[in-house]
């Protein structure tokens, strides 16, 4: 590859490099944070692999809690400290706007992770409902719950204020309570359909005659939103999409050549886990949740159990973490791998891709040892994982470290003679200004230089015996989330070192009650694509 452009960080490697042949570093090792070395010299020790970023201005719980008696004291009506990374404050439905108002511009919480609404009016409590608030850079999750009586004095619906006007992610997250629930967000410029198809009337979640129910195609039923953009000629675009695991349906007007208004339909693959999941004990839902998303499955299962867990104050055994995050590692890796293959597809290089995909099956096979599975991996259960590893497993994982450090290294070098590559450069660029708002996490987030990771900031209990360097880019490009996968590939690697050489024996599950008990529990991991 030829020199890299104007005020662009080098490729990894690049600037290393001392001629054909050289065997030294191929990755930075002061990348962001906390750097980590790929030298070719597999098997270092936990303490070489880095630190996570220091100087984060993160809050914590009891800054959150102190801030917002200070400053929203008559907005809310009590704050309550949940756990390590929980804050609770209690809303009232006629100041809702205002506290919302407050924790954005007072308190400072500029990122909208979910909009929920719980239906409790079979127990006479009314709709609930929740936002989870935090910062862009990561820390404290702050649960804002307003609670709205049954039925309004004036016989109207509930109707909630919206927040879109501070957190441009409330624009989809609103869209999708209010279908689900029925509660419409007042202020919402645009309140239709995002997850639910055309031919169910009502709202899933609802435990009243709000139910949805089906009609037939023919009914002539609209449901607000339903009809198609106007103006000029409307065209179905189908976007399958299926080496990246998903779909979606788009609708464009085009007006002399150019499209004019667009409409993105996202919910092909939703499956109603919500509604399943309120009728079954705790323990039947962890089936659900690993399909929730395929190529993560472990690490949404390990979100939900997390959850469960700090509701019963009950503790994972250390050898059960080191398994957890052996799978999400190698999940990770699997992941990375996929979009990297893809990457190299789109941009022609189909014999580099399909070197990857081979390398990708060996760590299926890796993680296939314990979990029998290789598409929805069904491998943890609250309290631990389903079952132990063999005793061989961690002779195998260090082995696979190896290769995987290898493989990154040979893509660099590969990576940097291939000309296609250029065109990732200056390609999607998303900017951190931008970012603000939109409730993005992950690689897309890290490419922009923001140090955010829910593995090293200790909001992911399971890794509480490891240290993992954040290892972020500058640019926001397509380039830039290419570079920061690879290094994360490496990371990875050398985290699955760690496990392997500090995995001790004993039990892998703690025994856990029939029923939880009432409460709150949050549950963050930290995906391949984001956080969970």
């Amino acid at each position: 590859m030829p020199p890299h452009s104007r005020g662009r960080a080098p490729w990894p490697g690049q600037a290393l490099r001392e001629g054909p042949g050289h065997r030294g570093s191929v990755l930075p090792r002061a990348t962001g944070g906390g750097g980590v070395a790929l030298t070719g010299e597999e098997g270092q020790a936990a303490d070489d692999v880095g630190m996570p970023a220091e100087g984060s201005s993160a809050l914590n719980v009891d800054d959150l809690a102190t801030r917002l008696r200070d400053l929203a004291v008559d907005l809310v009506r009590s704050v309550e400290v949940v756990d390590d990374h929980l804050v609770r404050a209690e809303g009232i439905p006629d100041l809702h706007e205002e506290a919302l108002d407050a924790l954005h511009d007072v308190v400072g919480l500029d990122e909208m992770m979910a909009i929920t609404v719980v239906d409790r009016t079979d127990l006479g409590e009314g709709l609930e409902v929740v936002h989870h608030v935090t910062r862009l850079d990561g820390g404290a999750t702050l649960e804002l719950c307003t609670s709205y009586p049954p039925d309004r004095e004036d016989g109207g619906s509930v109707r909630a204020p919206s927040a879109s006007k501070h957190w441009r992610a409330a624009n989809w997250l609103e869209r999708e309570a209010w279908e689900l629930s029925g509660v419409p967000f007042e202020g919402h410029d645009d309140m239709r359909r995002l997850l639910l198809p055309r031919w169910g009337v009502g709202h899933p979640l609802r435990r009243d005659e709000a139910r949805q129910r089906t009609v037939a195609p023919d009914d002539g039923t609209v449901t607000p939103g339903d009809d198609a953009p106007g103006g000029g000629s409307l065209v179905h675009v189908d976007l399958p999409y299926p080496s990246m695991g998903g779909r979606m349906d788009l609708q464009v007007r085009a007006s002399e050549g150019r499209v004019t208004k667009a409409r993105v339909s996202i919910g092909h693959l939703h499956r109603g886990v919500e509604g399943l999941a309120q009728e079954r004990p705790y323990r039947e839902v962890m089936p659900l949740v690993a399909r929730t998303a395929v190529r993560s499955s472990v690490h949404w299962q390990v979100a939900y159990a997390e959850a469960v867990e700090r509701l019963c104050h009950q503790e994972v055994p250390p050898r059960g973490r080191a398994i957890r995050v052996a799978l999400m590692e190698m999940e990770r890796i699997a992941d990375h791998l996929l979009a990297y293959a893809t990457t190299l597809d789109l941009l022609g290089c189909v014999a580099s891709a399909a070197r990857v995909w081979a390398d990708r099956e060996l760590v299926m096979d890796v993680s296939q040892v314990v979990t029998g599975q290789r598409l929805v991996q069904d491998a943890i259960v609250v309290g631990g994982v389903v079952r132990d590893a063999p005793d061989p497993w961690s002779e195998r994982i260090i082995r696979l470290s190896r290769i995987v450090q290898a493989a990154v290294k040979e893509y660099v070098q590969e990576a940097e003679s291939l000309a296609p590559f250029r065109r990732l450069e200056g390609l999607a660029p998303v900017h951190l200004q931008d970012m603000r708002g939109w409730g993005m996490t992950g690689p897309l987030l890290r490419a922009t230089g923001v140090a955010r990771d829910a593995r090293a900031d200790g909001r992911c209990r399971s890794y509480q015996d490891y240290m993992v360097p954040v290892q972020v880019r500058e640019s926001g490009d397509a380039m830039a989330r290419t570079e920061l996968r690879l290094l994360e590939m490496a990371s990875s690697a050398l985290t699955l070192s760690q496990v392997a050489r500090s995995m001790s024996g004993g039990r892998v599950r703690s025994s856990m009650p029939e029923a939880v008990p009432k409460g709150r529990g949050l549950g963050v991991v930290e995906g391949p694509r984001g956080e969970v």
